[in-house]
């Protein structure tokens, strides 16, 4: 009985030292909850509207700090950074199928091309004029 415990105490500071050298595995990404695979869609599809995660949680009824947390565990992204991800890669296809910079803006949520055109320059280092001039067809 006393040498088993002294065994057990053994092995236990065998497998912590044991871990401790084996760096720790990156978690994979989780699996989407249902309403985040429906959130993730309803944001491609809803770029003009308001897609702020007070507006998102009370649509999908679910609180911000938990929608926070879900978000991020299946993008690695937050909510802000994907849904400018999809309005620049969105404003980019737009931009160059000759769509007038106005109506770019407004499809991509800004009611004004300034602010448009700053978060354009601010996520690529170049204004949607340039982009286009570097990325003609």
């Amino acid at each position: 009985d006393k040498d088993e415990k002294a065994l057990v105490c053994l092995l236990g500071a065998l497998l912590h030292e044991v871990s401790a050298l084996v760096p720790e595995k990156q978690p994979d990404l989780l699996p989407a909850p249902p309403y985040i695979q429906k959130l993730l869609h309803y944001i491609v599809e809803h770029l003009d509207e308001d897609l702020s995660a007070e507006t998102l949680s009370h649509k999908y009824f679910v609180g911000k700090t938990k929608l926070a947390a879900d978000f991020h565990a299946v993008t690695r992204m937050t909510l802000h950074e994907y849904v400018t991800a999809v309005r620049v890669s969105q404003a980019k296809y737009w931009i160059t199928q000759d769509i007038p910079l106005a109506i770019v803006a407004e499809r991509c949520g800004f009611s004004q091309d300034a602010s448009f055109i700053a978060m354009f320059r601010r996520e690529t280092g170049m204004t949607p004029g340039q982009w286009k001039e570097q990325n003609r067809p």
